[in-house]
This record gives structure tokens, C-alpha cells and sequence, in this order.
């Protein structure tokens, strides 16, 4: 049982503090919250977040009846994100039992309440030494939600349960495609995870190069989505395991693009293009969507579109790819491409964000405002743990959008405007409506918050401090400001000046390089 204090409260367990809870057991396993991983006599397993939340949940209340909806308020930090989300969780948990703990402690169903924990009497052994672990079964579990959208546990989507057995290198080599396939999936939390298994592969390997820059590279996307006060750590991690990488291999091509995205690119895009550049030329594939970004910030976005292309080409199966790639069709103009390459990614993810959103998106901005209604009205299509306002406010957008009344506008702008505080995300989203519904007074004043935190605040968190990602004021973004639905904005004049201002006109003096949109 876990017994810390402060957990009798009823908020969402985030995972900032699942890192800095104790180690605790349960029956015959020892559960790490800081590393989400479960040890025991059915070997060691990697677990998703919201897995981990549930664990610690149900153990600090081992013995008592836990309802629903306490588990949606500490997992989800929702009253209610619907019945089937939680059943899968807990599913994968039961199967930890089952499978890691082997039945030592159970999950019962309360019918109509929710869950009790209950635990078997362990044995004179007592719960599984984590050390000696390493020596035993590796299993690897891995659930696929139904809707394709989340990952229960470590690994890819589309495969079933199995058990890894200890080969010697094929295990490693598992273990490493495991990685591989959560860095894939691209999101914070499948990061986490891949992290968790490379550091297992390098505890098993310490001289696998393959382990310490996939390693890197994930500690260098940490340090790039994360907040102020966690930022240097994060860096010196990268720095470290990808130097590291280079020893053992000094052509590792993975470790040289962590190395030269170690800094931050808005402020930095000519001295960040050289050195991507150096690394492209000849390790094109580990670092050419990098370099699409910084363009598309940039305003190239027709060379963007170029290495995005070419990225979807050579990799299909990567989500985070595909919504890049269809972005920038549309930005491009190419909104028939856009809309088709959407479809064929939402059918693979269905519920995946960044694509869901970018379809939502695309459907408001191009004319279509009753169709995104209808779009994010189907609520059992929706992302999964997303709370309620983000959907309102998209809602409320593609309704002034519709109507085009004077009161929805209104209405809509001052939505947006009420989010600055709660996130940088919420601003870039609020300006590109702005701009579209021909607001651009207001668009002005939140790049002006944005970029520069005059006449108001701007939260380095993205979306609210439950996404754990962060956009401090030194790592702003700028692709947004080259949308499509914002090009009124470029077309006035105040533009010019905060181009100046945020520093891109020296970037296209010095590379000799217009962007897109002064050059059609």
C-alpha cells in the first residue's frame, strides 16, 4: 500500500508528481511512479501514465472503494470522460496483476461505485528486489485502445499481448524496437515511455550506442517542451547521452541531430539552419523534419513542404509526420491534398490529437464551419482526455464562423482572449482566429502578449498545466503566423514590424532567403 501524504485530495495526480512519489509494492511487485515501471515476479513492465495514476489511486486506498468518479477527477482531471476510457485502464491494470504480479494483488469491480484494490497475502519471499529483475523475464505488454487514439501500455499499435523471453541480444533488440515504436507514436507521454526502455536496454548494454542516442533524442524532445525550471537538466541529459552515443559511435547520425537541436530556434534560425544543415547533408532522415520546422517558422514553407513530403515518403506510419505534412499542404494553399492526406491519417488514428485537430481546423477555416459543428459534436470521436473547454471553445469558433454575426464573433474573440493565461497554445490559436474573422486589432495585441508580454499575460504551459508541455517565452513558435486562415494579418502593416521585432528579418538578411509569402 502507498501511504504519502497529501494524496487524500481529490485533484488530478500529474506526472510531475507521479516522478516524485515513492517506490511502493503491491502483493508480490514493487510499483516505481517516478520511472512507471512494475516489477515482479512475472518480470518488468513499462506503464502509460494513466495506468500508473490508477495504480497509485487504487493503492493509497487499498482495501476501500475508490468510485469513478474520483478516478476520472485524479486520472484525467475530468468529472467525466466517459465509461469505456476508464474500463480500458483499468483492464490494463488487471493485467499487470495478472500477468507481472501474478494475481498477488486484484481489482474488483463495485457495481455501480467503482473499484476496490485487495490484496493476497505475500508469501515469506516477500515482494520482488527490483535489482534482481533484470536477471528475470522481460515481459512485454502492449493494449491498443479500440479507437487507435492511446497506448495502454509500451509498444505499437496493433499487436496483441505477448511475452519476451530473454535471448540475450534479440531482447535488447526487442526491447530497442519497442522504443522505437512508442518515439513513433510522438506524443509526451509515448516519449516517457520509450525513455523508460531505452534506459532498460542501456542497464542490460551499457556500450549500445543505438540505446544512448534514441535515449538523447527523447530527453532533447523533453527539453523542448518543457518548462523553465526543468529546461537546463533536460539539455545536459541530451548533451550527455548523445555525447556518449558518439563515443561508441562517432557517425551516429541520431546523436548528431540531438547535438544540433540542443538550442532554442526562435532567435536562433540562422545559427540552428547552419547547424542542422551539417548534419543533413549527411544523416538526412535524422534530422530533415527538424529542419522543416524551422523553415516553416521561418515562413519557407514551400522547402518545408519539400522535407515533409519527403519524411511521409519514407516513414508513413509516423502520426506526428502526417499532421506536419497536412498542415503544410494547407498552408501551402493545397487544401484538397490537405484535406485527403487528413482523412487517410484519421483513419489509421482516429482519435489521435494533433490530427484530429488540424481536420477540425481545416473544416472551420475553409468555409466548412457547419461541418467542423457537426465534426466535434460527435463526441464519441473526440480525443481522448482533452477537458470539455477545449472542445466549447473550437465549438463556439466554428459557430461565428457560421453565422458571421457581429454577437458570435464577439462572443468567440473574448473566449479566446480569456485563455491567454491558461496557455501559449491557447494565443497562437486565438490569433489565427483573429485574423480570420478580420479582428485584427485583437490579433495584434495577442502576439504583442505573446512575444513580448505587453498588455498581458501569455502561460508558458501549451494547453493548461495538465498537458505537462510547455512554450516559455525563449521558445515561442512563429509557423503560425504563415496559416493559411491568418493571411489578412500578413497583409498589414503592423506584420513588417513585428518581424523586425521578433528578430525574423535578420534571419532572411542573413540567409539571403525571403519567405513564401513575400515572394508570390
Amino acid at each position: 500500500m502507498l501511504d504519502v501524504p497529501g494524496l487524500e485530495n481529490d485533484q488530478l495526480i500529474t506526472t510531475a508528481q507521479l516522478a516524485a512519489l515513492p517506490d511502493f509494492t503491491l502483493g508480490q511487485s514493487q510499483i516505481s511512479p517516478s520511472t512507471r515501471m512494475v516489477h515482479g515476479p512475472g518480470g518488468t513492465i513499462s506503464l502509460e501514465p494513466r495506468v500508473m495514476q490508477l495504480l497509485v489511486v487504487l493503492g493509497h486506498s487499498s482495501g476501500r472503494v475508490v468510485t469513478r468518479d474520483t478516478l476520472f477527477r485524479r486520472c484525467w482531471g475530468l468529472a467525466d470522460i466517459g465509461d469505456a476510457s476508464l474500463n480500458r485502464v483499468v483492464a490494463c491494470a488487471r493485467r499487470v496483476a495478472e500477468k507481472i504480479a501474478l494475481n498477488s494483488f486484484q481489482i474488483e469491480t463495485v457495481p455501480r461505485t467503482g473499484y476496490v484494490l485487495r490484496e493476497s497475502p505475500v508469501s515469506s519471499d516477500g515482494p520482488v528486489d527490483p535489482p534482481a529483475v533484470r536477471d528475470d523475464p522481460w515481459v512485454g505488454r502492449r493494449a491498443v485502445v479500440a479507437s487507435g487514439a492511446a497506448l495502454c501500455l509500451a509498444g505499437a499499435a496493433g499487436v496483441g499481448w505477448r511475452v519476451l523471453r530473454p535471448k540475450g541480444d534479440p531482447e535488447i533488440k526487442r526491447t530497442l524496437e519497442q522504443a522505437q515504436e512508442a518515439v513513433r507514436e510522438g506524443m509526451p507521454d509515448d516519449m516517457a515511455r520509450a525513455a523508460a526502455l531505452y534506459r532498460l536496454v542501456i542497464d542490460k548494454d551499457p556500450d549500445n550506442a543505438v540505446a544512448w542516442a534514441g535515449l538523447a533524442g527523447v530527453y532533447r524532445f523533453q527539453w523542448e517542451f518543457s518548462s523553465r525550471e526543468e529546461a537546463p537538466a533536460l539539455q545536459a541529459r541530451a548533451r550527455s547521452a548523445a555525447k556518449r552515443a558518439l563515443e561508441l559511435d562517432p557517425d551516429n547520425g541520431s546523436a548528431q541531430a540531438t547535438l544540433a537541436g540542443l538550442m532554442p530556434m526562435f532567435g536562433n534560425w540562422a545559427v540552428a539552419e547552419a547547424e542542422m544543415r551539417r548534419v543533413y547533408a549527411r544523416h538526412p532522415r535524422e534530422i530533415g523534419v527538424r529542419l522543416a520546422r524551422l523553415l516553416y517558422d521561418t515562413g519557407r514553407l514551400r522547402e518545408a513542404l519539400e522535407l515533409a513530403s519527403d519524411a511521409v515518403a519514407k516513414d508513413p506510419e509516423v502520426p506526428r509526420y502526417r499532421n506536419f505534412h497536412a498542415k503544410l499542404l494547407w498552408d501551402n494553399g493545397r487544401l484538397e491534398q490537405a484535406e485527403r492526406a487528413l482523412d487517410e491519417a484519421l483513419g489509421r488514428w482516429p482519435r489521435h490529437l494533433l490530427l484530429w485537430f488540424t481536420r477540425f481546423w481545416l473544416l472551420a477555416y475553409s468555409q466548412r464551419p457547419r461541418a467542423a459543428i457537426a465534426f466535434v459534436s460527435e463526441r464519441s470521436d473526440r480525443p481522448i482526455g482533452v477537458p470539455d473547454r477545449v472542445f466549447d471553445l473550437a465549438e463556439a469558433s466554428a459557430a461565428a464562423l457560421a453565422s458571421r454575426s457581429r454577437a458570435a464573433i464577439d462572443d468567440a474573440v473574448q473566449r479566446h482572449l480569456a485563455t491567454l493565461p491558461q496557455g501559449a497554445a491557447y494565443a497562437e490559436n486565438a490569433t489565427v482566429f483573429c485574423a480570420a474573422v478580420g479582428r485584427l486589432d485583437d490579433a495584434f495585441e495577442v502576439l504583442d502578449a505573446y512575444y513580448f508580454g505587453r498588455g498581458g499575460r501569455v502561460a508558458d504551459a501549451r494547453f493548461g498545466p495538465e498537458t505537462a508541455t510547455y512554450t516559455p517565452p525563449y521558445n515561442r513558435q512563429c509557423a503560425f503566423l504563415f496559416a493559411h486562415p491568418a493571411a489578412a494579418m500578413r497583409a498589414d502593416d503592423r506584420f513588417a514590424t513585428l518581424t523586425r521585432e521578433v528578430g525574423l528579418d535578420a534571419y532572411w538578411r542573413a540567409t539571403r532567403r525571403l519567405p513564401d509569402y513575400r515572394t508570390a
